[in-house]
């Protein structure tokens, strides 16, 4: 995509968007957890998802890159 306003305000808008949608469904899904378990396995929950998510962005890290030249990442990183 082109770099200008545009792209920094879609990217932006797609953000805020996202945030929002989580600082409204974090609550609510942690109130649902805390009603159906006690404090301990809400907690243990949560961390599990935690995990589970560094878990799949540290896979991604490792694999997604092995396919791609050092020509190809150098377009990328600037």
């Amino acid at each position: 995509m082109p770099d200008n306003v545009d792209t920094y305000g879609i990217v932006s808008g797609y953000f805020n968007a996202c945030f929002s949608l989580g600082a409204f469904l974090g609550p609510i899904c942690g109130s649902a957890v805390m009603e159906a378990t006690s404090f301990g396995y809400s907690a243990t929950i949560c961390a599990g998802l935690f995990l589970f998510s560094g878990l799949l962005i540290g896979l991604y890290i490792i694999f997604g890159k092995q396919g791609k030249t050092t020509e190809e990442n150098a377009d990328y990183s600037s």
